[in-house]
């Protein structure tokens, strides 16, 4: 295995610990396991409350830049 292989096999099990923890014993322990598998893909976002909304608001400057850059102008 590669330094890659190795990333993103250590990313996944870790995000499957933590789905596994969190449907049995979280805070969303009521909701569904495929809930919490989804949870688990974006586990550091959750897990560090601080990252995820430095991840959200740098999707949201994204996204506006690019309604602003690609978005058609009702002048044409």
């Amino acid at each position: 295995m590669n330094g890659k292989q190795k990333f993103w096999a250590a990313y996944l099990s870790i995000g499957l610990i933590y789905a596994i923890y969190s449907n049995f014993w979280g805070e969303t322990h009521y909701k569904s396991l495929a809930y919490n598998l989804g949870r688990g893909i974006s586990w550091p976002l959750h897990m560090f409350p601080a990252f995820g909304q430095f991840v959200g608001t740098i999707l949201l400057v994204a996204g506006v830049l690019a309604v602003l850059a690609f978005g058609r102008s009702g002048n044409n």
